[in-house]
């Protein structure tokens, strides 16, 4: 009888035993079931952060190409309005015209007057107006219009 009170010992301990390691890993597989899901919800966020960066970056790259465009557009507007100064500067600096103002005068307010008018049609014609005869069909910039000949070519 001795010997059917240790088997009996020895299968409860055994079965102590399997209960202890089934709950344990019941305990461990319900764990890594709920951090595999917050796992997979961090995933989510972090893919959805993702794509909100991926969407910014290229938004931002969109606006630095556009602001660069204008920037090159504008260095080139700069660069074409100093160009023009000068040549107003070189074709002024040919004539004394205060002098040539006092010892002809008539001739001077003439001139004066033409290329005012002229400058005027400038502003005119880049405000939207339609172009004369005239204008339309002339063959270079300066029959077009002396005083601003970078616009020839350039309106309908």
């Amino acid at each position: 009888m001795r010997q059917w009170v240790i088997i009996g010992i020895l299968v409860s301990v055994m079965c102590a035993a399997a209960y202890v390691y089934f709950t344990y890993t019941q305990n461990t597989i319900n764990d890594l079931v709920e951090e595999k899901s917050t796992l997979e919800e961090n995933l989510s966020s972090l893919e959805i952060a993702n794509n909100e960066n991926l969407n910014t970056i290229e938004s931002m790259n969109e606006s630095y190409a556009e602001i660069r465009r204008n920037f090159d557009s504008l260095e080139r507007d700069f660069k074409d309005i100093s160009s023009k100064n000068n040549e107003l500067l070189e074709r002024l600096s040919k004539h004394d015209i205060g002098a040539l103002a006092y010892s002809k005068p008539n001739l001077v307010e003439n001139i004066v007057n033409n290329a005012s008018s002229k400058a005027l049609r400038c502003f005119e014609i880049m405000s939207g107006a339609p172009l004369t005869n005239k204008e339309r069909n002339a063959s270079n910039a300066k029959e077009f219009n002396s005083e601003c000949p970078w616009l020839f070519g350039t309106v309908d």
